[in-house]
């Protein structure tokens, strides 16, 4: 997880060389969400490659003063 002035950005990594696709489940499905969520809800997504996998990312935008105190809350976080 990075935290910076204006962007907090999560990344998931893992050895799947799959790339994950966007689905259109149907309201009885019990799957098939997260990108969709991930979509929803963040202010930039995607995928790149790994030498052994992939990183699937996102990025939320926020108000500087809101991340710093998400940084001084000791939560761990990584400078750009």
């Amino acid at each position: 997880m990075l935290v910076d002035r204006d962007k907090l950005r999560v990344e998931c990594h893992d050895s799947g060389g799959t790339k994950p696709t966007l689905l259109t489940p149907s309201d009885a499905d019990e799957g098939g969400r997260g990108l969709l969520l991930v979509q929803a809800l963040t202010s930039r997504w995607g995928v790149g490659p790994r030498p052994a996998g992939k990183c699937v990312w996102f990025e939320i935008d926020g108000v500087p003063s809101v991340l710093q105190g998400y940084r001084r809350a000791g939560r761990p976080t990584r400078e750009r």
